[in-house]
């Protein structure tokens, strides 16, 4: 049996630049559900370059009132 997750996706715009073509990276968030990120990284609109972000550990959201 195939286990089929899906994803949803925000992409933002970053003020950070690509470092092989110069031109504006966006970041993206693949979440599990509408709480839990799976994986974010930073993609390049010109080139396709992706870097990975190093603060991801199966994060959550935090919550406004505990």
């Amino acid at each position: 049996m195939t286990d089929v997750h899906e994803y949803i996706s925000r992409v933002s715009h970053s003020v950070f630049t690509c470092p092989c073509c110069n031109a504006p990276l966006d970041y993206v968030q693949l979440l599990n559900d509408e709480k839990r990120i799976q994986e974010d990284f930073f993609v390049c609109e010109e080139c396709g370059s992706r870097i990975e972000s190093v603060f991801v550990e199966d994060e959550d959201v935090p919550a406004f009132y505990d």
